[in-house]
């Protein structure tokens, strides 16, 4: 009976030091590559009178990359949701995830062109390292109207 709890002891003291050690990493690291997607949201509303815009779209470019991004059907309306992916290095011990990192892209800039038939198109630059920090945020575009566009003024000097 004594002997059963020394192995048991041992067993414990053993299985802890090992979590302890590939906690701290005392055992070595890996690293791998992974893609993953950062969807950010998007709510297109008129300069002038704040209401929202539906039948948006965008265009998301990079140096090299002229198709960055994709738009995803999030169902609720005036609301445009992007995934951009974006590539980790995740380094790892054998149980616990030790850190990730973004890996840099050749443009450090991600374009995103705002498009819609009645406004101009606006670009909005973000800095492709600062992606993670927006994921499931909201972002407001105020979308200028287009020239030629805007409701006219009524003359008064006719009257």
């Amino acid at each position: 009976m004594r002997n059963t709890y020394i192995v048991l002891i041992v067993t414990t003291l053993g299985f802890s030091l090992f979590l302890l050690g590939d906690y701290l990493a005392w055992f070595g690291t890996s690293k791998i590559t992974v893609l993953d997607y950062v969807q950010v949201n998007f709510k297109m509303v008129d300069e002038e009178t704040g209401a929202p815009l539906m039948h948006a779209h965008v265009r998301c470019f990079q140096k090299e990359n002229r198709n960055a991004c994709s738009e995803v059907n999030n169902g609720i309306a005036g609301m445009l949701s992007l995934k951009i992916p974006i590539h980790k290095i995740i380094t790892h011990s054998h149980i616990f995830k030790q850190g990730e990192e973004l890996v840099d892209t050749e443009d450090p800039m991600l374009h995103i062109m705002f498009i819609h038939s009645d406004y101009a198109s606006p670009v909005e630059s973000i800095m492709t390292k600062d992606l993670p920090s927006l994921e499931g945020k909201q972002l407001t575009i105020t979308m200028p109207k287009r020239m030629g566009l805007a409701s006219p003024e009524p003359d008064e000097s006719r009257e």
